[in-house]
């Protein structure tokens, strides 16, 4: 028989010893499959590093290996760059806001 979510909670709305000695055991299949990924990228990265020097400097594979294997910029020269980008940007002229009609007559009674 299946339990719903509201099943399995107490009732005070918080999950039971069960449903979170699953969540940690999910969480540490899900750790081991994010490592064995990480371990067939770097390989796969590996392989495709070797063999750039064999290649011609003037192909479009050459080109596109080098860019997606070239060392990543930091995060934080990135986010300055979005910040000085919004900075340099034109500033809008201070424009008065108009007002209705409705807005007027209201404000004139």
């Amino acid at each position: 028989m299946v339990e719903s979510n509201e099943q399995q909670c107490n009732g005070e709305g918080q999950p039971s010893q069960a449903e979170l000695y699953d969540h940690l055991r999910v969480i540490g299949e899900l750790e081991d499959q994010k490592q064995q990924i990480q371990a067939n990228i770097d390989d796969r990265t590996k392989k495709l590093q070797d063999a750039i020097p064999q290649l011609d400097q003037n192909s479009l594979l050459y080109s596109m290996l080098t860019a997606a294997l070239a060392p990543k910029a930091s995060a934080a020269p990135a986010s300055s760059k979005t910040v000085a980008s919004k900075s340099a940007a034109p500033k809008k002229k201070a424009t008065k806001k108009k007002t209705t009609r409705r807005k007027k007559a209201k404000a004139a009674e």
